[in-house]
């Protein structure tokens, strides 16, 4: 027995170091070498990233589909296809 009054040896289970520049180190449950999340969400370099990412993302996306692009590649009719069809008889 040890002095906690337990069978094992005393472990540091989380330690956090107070500095931005350091990762939080878990010896219980092991590290993966990651950066924790909140650091990653916080950073001026993943806003900028993901902001340009989403916008172009978007941007190419409603091109695709207003062109007639889309319809023409998976050879859909366009929504109003059968509209305008109505309208010719």
């Amino acid at each position: 027995m040890n002095e906690t009054g337990g069978n094992h040896s005393p472990r540091t289970v989380f330690t956090v170091d107070l500095n931005p520049t350091q990762r939080m180190k878990s010896t219980a449950a092991g590290s993966t070498g990651e950066r924790p999340f909140f650091e990653i969400i916080s950073s001026l370099r993943y806003w900028v990233l993901h902001t340009m990412t989403l916008t172009s993302i978007f941007l190419a996306d409603f091109l695709f589909v207003s062109t007639g692009l889309a319809y023409e590649d998976f050879g859909a009719t366009p929504p109003d296809a059968d509209f305008y069809a109505f309208l010719k008889l």
